[in-house]
């Protein structure tokens, strides 16, 4: 967020997905970034103390379907009406066509079978416990008397106030004061994610903004997702395309990609809709105030030809660089040309030589080729 804020791009709203909550709230202002960094750090410690003390190992699993048509599954597996508490949950809601379900890892596994013999798609995720499910309560004493103090004071993001988040927690809008209190980060452990639902208020909230926006110009909305990967890219355009308005999408990352050029094509995207960015800075050096300088080190002209990488066959090399051009009664010499022993391959076509048409013999058709040698000496 702090490098983004460099070349000028500041959030209109904000909205994180569990631990991306965490972000938010510094980016609006509510945390410090040593509050961030501590709530960050005991959620972390937390779920592992609670991943190597806990017998029952949890789990989580991402599955390409809605709250309702993910019901019955979860029911199937588990047994009951589906409502027993700490065995499977809907743990985020991503998008209206994507959850992700949270529970006791034998569970998660007998659901993945299931759905993977329906053909639906779902993906076990690379985790140690069950976020966001009843297993986080017995980390969350812990974690509340870790995070007592003021975590708002410190070092704030430069461009706060700015902006207002959309918490993810209660699908409402967040104040300082909330995310200022430790219940708030127990809460968004243990809670469902409604990123759906927040990513729908936040749009809303920034498209009626930019509707206020008094200029021929209009920015269209645009989203950003920071993170180490656009991981939330599917499920923000499912969430997002079937609203009103328009928008894009940008990632300030992506795997196995240079960090350089993602950030570089994000500010160039933005910049191209209209959106006030520094294009000067991030083009800047490191230090800002060196004055650029000459290369010196380029090599000179005329560039060394000295090494050849055409690779070209003598037939070849003998069409292309004949000196004389088709001659009407010799035509043209021959690819396989050898000057002791010249030889000239000529064409008859209509085409070339209109008259012949008029001298047909022995109704001999057009084209016809014939090749003629002479002979080394001639007397």
């Amino acid at each position: 967020m702090d490098l983004l804020a460099t070349f000028g791009i500041t959030p209109r709203a904000i909205v994180g997905h569990s631990s991306g909550e965490i972000a938010a709230a510094y980016a609006l202002g509510a945390l410090s970034r040593e509050g961030a960094l501590r709530v960050a750090y005991f959620r972390g410690e937390a779920a592992k103390r609670l991943a190597e003390t806990d017998s029952e190992k949890g789990g989580m699993l991402a599955v390409a379907l809605s709250e309702a048509d993910l019901a019955p599954h979860i029911a199937a597996v588990i047994g009951g009406d589906g409502k027993v508490n700490g065995l499977l949950s809907c743990g985020c809601l991503n998008s209206p066509q994507n959850t992700t379900v949270t529970g006791v890892e034998k569970y998660i596994d007998a659901l993945s079978e299931r759905l993977k013999a329906e053909k639906i798609f779902n993906r076990k995720l690379s985790v140690p416990v069950a976020y966001h499910s009843a297993q986080m309560l017995k980390a969350a004493d812990e974690y509340r008397a870790a995070l007592a103090g003021n975590l708002g004071e410190g070092t704030c993001y430069a461009s706060a106030g700015a902006a207002e988040m959309i918490s993810s927690v209660t699908g409402k809008l967040a104040t300082r004061e909330s995310l200022q209190d430790p219940e708030y980060w127990v809460q968004n452990l243990v809670s469902q994610v409604k990123f759906a639902q927040a990513l729908q208020q936040m749009f809303s909230l920034s498209s009626a903004r930019n509707e206020n926006i008094q200029s021929d110009l209009k920015a269209m909305t645009y989203v950003i997702e920071v993170g180490p990967h656009a991981a939330l890219e599917r499920p923000i355009r499912e969430t997002l395309q079937g609203g009103d308005g328009q928008f894009m999408y940008g990632a300030a990352l992506r795997r196995d990609i240079s960090p350089v050029e993602t950030l570089q094509r994000l500010v160039g995207d933005l910049f191209v809709n209209n959106h006030a960015v520094d294009i000067g800075k991030l083009n800047a050096s490191r230090d800002v105030q060196r004055s650029p300088k000459m290369a010196l080190d380029m090599p000179l002209y005329p560039f060394n030809h000295s090494r050849t990488y055409w690779l070209e066959s003598r037939l070849s090399h003998n069409r292309r660089t004949r000196e004389h051009p088709r001659n009407d009664f010799l035509g043209n010499p021959d690819a396989d040309w050898n000057p002791l022993k010249p030889k000239w391959r000529f064409t008859i076509r209509g085409s070339d030589l209109p008259w012949i048409v008029d001298h047909e013999v022995n109704k001999l058709s057009c084209p016809h080729s014939y090749s003629l040698s002479i002979p080394n000496r001639i007397e």
